[in-house]
């Protein structure tokens, strides 16, 4: 091959030496983006104190949004009926006294609409839920289908709405259980359902069982991490399903 061949052949392997090293710079440059944080779960924080008293300016609910960061509009557990949400015009949840003439009964209404009653234990333990010969409020699942699972008094329970994982409270906190300490525990909601039901349902469950004489006290931050680790470790063998 004579000179003249070789100086196309030269130039080309001359402009890869060049271009190579400075697109493998340019890459080692551009910052390593964490991966993005997907979870099936809404979290909520749960005040039950709250529930003794009106004070706008306290959530007794509270989510990473304003729609779904509630505060006792009208009445406490001592004084029903409660009204729970955002605008005392049109509260999204009422806990009232049942009109039944045998035994304690509370009802729970949803954005106005009946859905079901619930009647106390009378021992802190969840209280029977009774179906109304009412269609139940949009979103909201059959009483029928719904599961209290674990043990209201300790705040630490399940709920299955037709054998499906639905929500969970526990007293999961930070990690040095500061929000237990001061009597805050946690509520979570599968993304995938309608959240108000499930999120009045537990209000409703915790006027139970204050009522009953079991309020949810402050926990220690030992208790709290200790009870943390033990739901972490459930939730890791536990598959929700998604309603």
């Amino acid at each position: 091959m004579d000179e003249l061949g070789l100086l196309p052949l030269s130039a080309m392997l001359l402009a890869v030496l060049i271009v190579v090293p400075a697109l493998t710079r340019s890459r080692a440059a551009e910052p390593k983006r964490a991966p993005r944080q997907v979870t099936r779960w809404n979290r909520y924080s749960i005040d039950p104190a709250r529930l003794s008293a009106v004070d706008l300016d306290a959530a007794v609910l509270r989510g990473d949004s304003d729609e779904l960061t509630w505060t006792v509009l009208a009445g406490s557990v001592d004084a029903l009926p409660l009204a729970i949400g955002r605008d005392s015009r049109a509260p999204e949840v009422r806990i009232e006294r049942s009109l039944a003439f045998i035994g304690r009964q509370l009802r729970l209404r949803i954005g106005g609409v009946p859905w079901l009653k619930l009647r106390p234990s009378g021992d802190g333990g969840f209280p029977e839920l009774l179906a109304l010969d009412t269609p139940a409020p949009g979103g909201a699942p059959e009483v029928a289908a719904l599961e209290l699972v674990g043990d209201l008094r300790e705040r630490e329970y399940e709920i299955r709405a037709a054998d499906r994982l639905v929500a969970s409270v526990s007293w999961q906190h930070d990690e040095r259980g500061a929000s237990a300490q001061r009597g805050l525990y946690t509520l979570e909601i599968v993304r995938s359902v309608e959240q108000r039901p499930f999120a009045a349902l537990v209000l409703a469950l915790e006027a139970c069982a204050m009522l009953d004489g079991h309020p949810a006290l402050a926990r220690s931050a030992d208790t709290a991490n200790t009870a943390n680790t033990a739901n972490t470790a459930v939730a890791a063998q536990a598959t929700p399903g998604t309603a």
